[in-house]
């Protein structure tokens, strides 16, 4: 809940034509020194998902099936990559694989949060209007996520030892979530994302999918985690394997 005093601010703030003055400030700095990275990063994203598009499959499958194939790859579920990765074709896979490493660099390496996969399913018009999907704009869930953050309650909520839970019923590909964790990046640090629980629900299996993949992306420690039991596996296998037959000349 927003407080009253927060609330009265932000009004007085409207009224006053501040926000839209800073939105034209913006807009003018956009106009002079061209598009902002997380805009430019996103139309390539959804324009991968366009090059990827496999004419044996269609746009929807897909765009499900490498939305899948992130999630196998963030789980190391290699059993279902594998069978996964059989069945698509050589173009689908490098596209994906240059999608995958955007996604890693601006969520994980950057933490430039977006939703980059709300994006380009909304890019390549695969919502499902019967389902009702409207895929709420990152700058409305951005500023939703300012006007209800409290720093107040984060340091309660520590102070008793409790964690934060934040919820979207709706969460479509989590918007809403990864504009939370990026508000309370921006406030509090990295860290006091520990501090916090992220849940979300929808009706929609594949849009639910894509809130794993971008949460998964953007939880910093099982990231970090990640990488380095990758790092270490990598290493091992690399390394020549020893013979157990006796070297010659050796004794039995």
């Amino acid at each position: 809940m927003v407080s009253l005093d927060k609330m009265e601010l932000m009004l007085e703030q409207v009224r006053k034509g501040e926000f839209i003055q800073e939105q034209k400030k913006e807009q003018k700095q956009e106009a002079n020194e061209g598009p902002k990275p997380t805009y430019e990063r996103s139309k390539k994203i959804s324009q991968l998902f366009e090059k990827a598009t496999d004419p044996s499959f269609g746009k929807y499958d897909t765009f499900k099936n490498l939305v899948n194939l992130f999630y196998f790859t963030l789980t190391k579920d290699e059993k279902a990559y594998l069978e996964l990765v059989r069945q698509l074709s050589k173009n689908t896979l490098e596209c994906g694989t240059q999608i995958f490493a955007e996604l890693m660099q601006a969520l994980y390496v950057e933490q430039d949060y977006a939703d980059y996969l709300g994006d380009a399913f909304t890019y390549l018009s695969l919502g499902n209007n019967k389902l009702g999907q409207n895929f709420t704009p990152w700058t409305i869930a951005y500023f939703m996520a300012k006007m209800t953050f409290s720093k107040e309650k984060y340091e309660k909520a520590k102070a008793e030892g409790r964690k934060i839970t934040v919820c979207d019923p709706c969460v479509g590909a989590g918007v809403f979530l990864l504009s939370w964790k990026k508000v309370i990046i921006q406030e509090l640090g990295l860290e006091a994302l520990d501090q916090y629980e992220f849940y979300g629900t929808d009706i929609d299996p594949l849009c639910v999918q894509m809130t794993r993949v971008q949460m998964l992306l953007t939880d910093y420690k099982r990231m970090r985690d990640l990488l380095i039991v990758t790092a270490y596996e990598m290493k091992q296998s690399s390394k020549p394997k020893e013979s157990s037959q006796p070297a010659e000349g050796s004794r039995e």
